[in-house]
């Protein structure tokens, strides 16, 4: 015969056995089971099983009751909360409300229960109890594999969690290495970097100083540039009368430069042209003026300068002597082809300095203009020193990348294996077996499903996304039961209602697989999953049995 372990439940079927004797030999009462058939002993006398009464015996079962526990009517409907026990040979015993007896149903199989009036039942114990000792030993079998599955189950997962274990010490040991190697790269790296963060500000240091010579020269350069502008004599001395012939100084605009606006810009009467690039140009504000002079000819850039903005060419009447008595004697002697000649080549000279000055003009702004984008960026490259400490720094940083790669990797692994560790797969690692797997139901509308230890989620049908109804919990059910149901919670919330939640209710079954989901709840969903991780005990059959009734009883 096969052994089997403590653990194993053993149901057989000889808990069907009845004492058939008893009513064949009619010293029971009908309607008494064979538990209560010593109240019903004394013949004269009857007691009231809850003790509230004593009558005569042949006042049991004469349809009256008399006690208040209805106990002394067990065979006949007379009392409201009194109830008949079916004998049922062959299959179950069972209890009904006295209330049924003789009601013109049959409810016990073996017709005790209709014994007045047309009613007539048919006993049919036989063959119920042989289709129920049928489907109890199909249930057994499948029992019995799944008891099977569940046990190569806790093989499985307590060596998997055996091999996590093992894998932790080797990691913790590895991560102990990988932090001293991160460290000795950080050290590394951080001296590599000192010098190459030392050239690199040099270079930096000195392209700035570059710029900033560059910028003096170009400042002094278009200060220069004003100057000659405004110098219309090119005396290399600025007058306040020059400055009286440029409309662009008329800060009152009332149409004219007067020579107190004049003076109130050039400070003084008149100024050298170094005194005007040192002092005037920045300090007495002529950068800002002349600036805003320059931007209104740049609007018509490639054109010639507009004279009422920019100083004019000397006027020649203005650099001749004044004409006086003494000179009337000479005037027969004055040729006029040549103050003709005299003219144009004043003229002459004033086009040359204006074209000039404009030459000048556009020089400074092609200068200017790379200056900024010298400022923008344009640094030159590095010298080759420091194109070798930053290599080294390179190097450095790179190896220290990967270093500290590795010590993340490690520690990240040491995280996920220590909550696996923690994670509650049931008292003998039987539901770890369900870890990283998911399974799937599909109704009329929506597929559903089921990640356990992760997630469940709906989504419609025909195609669409997929929608939480909730993350892993924990394990829910009735503290003699904990593991026959699972909770997750915190899913998508519903439209004016809260978070989405699953109750898996969990059965025995040969095979992993959601069996149902429904939302008896407005959002709370319920699925019904069988695993053999739940198949907890294994039950002994024994082909050989006798098919007798079974006595809950007993």
């Amino acid at each position: 015969m096969k052994t089997y372990p403590t653990s194993v439940s053993v149901l057989p079927l000889c808990f069907l056995i009845i004492f058939q004797c008893s009513c064949c030999d009619g010293t029971r009462l009908r309607g008494v089971s064979i538990s209560k058939e010593s109240f019903y002993s004394d013949s004269s006398w009857f007691t009231c099983i809850d003790g509230s009464g004593k009558i005569p015996f042949s006042k049991v079962n004469d349809d009256y009751c008399d006690c208040k526990d209805s106990s002394d009517e067990p065979g006949t409907s007379a009392c409201p909360n009194g109830k008949f026990h079916c004998t049922n040979a062959g299959h179950r015993p069972k209890y009904i409300p006295s209330s049924w007896v003789n009601d013109g149903i049959c409810d016990c199989c073996d017709a005790t229960d209709e014994n007045k009036g047309s009613t007539q039942c048919v006993n049919t114990c036989k063959e119920l109890g042989k289709a129920d000792r049928e489907n109890r030993h199909r249930e057994a079998l499948l029992q019995n594999e799944g008891f099977d599955i569940r046990l190569s189950y806790i093989v499985t997962g307590q060596t998997k969690r055996k091999e996590r274990e093992e894998q932790l010490q080797h990691l913790k040991v590895e991560l102990q290495s990988a932090e001293q190697l991160k460290e000795d790269k950080e050290a590394i790296k951080i001296r590599a970097e000192e010098p190459e963060k030392k050239s690199k500000e040099e270079h930096e240091n000195k392209w700035k100083e570059e710029v900033k010579i560059r910028k003096k020269e170009l400042e002094r350069e278009t200060a220069t540039t004003a100057f000659d502008q405004l110098d219309a004599n090119n005396d290399s001395i600025l007058t306040s009368e020059e400055i009286m012939k440029v409309q662009g100084f008329d800060t009152d605009h009332d149409g004219a430069v007067s020579q107190e606006e004049a003076m109130n810009i050039l400070g003084q009467d008149q100024v050298d042209k170094e005194s005007f690039i040192t002092r005037l140009w920045t300090d007495g504000g002529f950068k800002i003026i002349f600036s805003e002079l320059n931007k209104q000819n740049e609007k018509h850039d490639g054109e010639d300068i507009e004279a009422t903005d920019l100083p004019p060419p000397p006027d020649v009447a203005s650099t001749q002597h004044p004409v006086n008595d003494e000179d009337v004697d000479d005037y027969e002697d004055y040729d006029e082809d040549e103050d003709e000649h005299d003219h144009e080549a004043h003229e002459d000279e004033d086009l040359r300095k204006s074209q000039e000055i404009k030459d000048a003009v556009r020089r400074n702004k092609e200068r200017r203009k790379k200056m900024e984008q010298d400022e923008e960026g344009e640094m030159p490259d590095w010298n080759e020193d420091t194109k070798k400490l930053i290599e080294v720094a390179d190097n450095a940083r790179l190896e220290y990348d990967e270093a500290n790669k590795k010590y993340n990797d490690i520690n990240n692994q040491i995280s996920t294996l220590e909550k696996l560790q923690t994670k509650d797969f049931g008292p003998d690692q039987e539901f770890a077996i369900l870890q990283d797997q998911c399974f799937e139901y599909t109704d009329r509308e929506y597929t559903y499903k089921l990640c356990p230890f992760d997630k469940s989620t709906q989504r419609p049908k025909n195609g669409g996304t997929e929608t939480s109804l909730g993350t892993w919990g924990e394990w829910d059910g009735p503290p003699d039961d904990k593991y026959s149901l699972m909770k997750y919670t915190r899913g998508k919330g519903c439209w004016n209602g809260p978070d989405r939640s699953t109750n898996v209710k969990m059965t025995c079954g040969k095979e992993n697989a959601v069996l149902s989901a429904t939302e008896p709840e407005r959002c709370v969903y319920q699925f019904e999953f069988t695993t053999p991780a739940l198949c907890k005990t294994q039950i002994s059959i024994n082909e050989n049995e006798p098919l007798h009734p079974e006595h809950t009883e007993l």
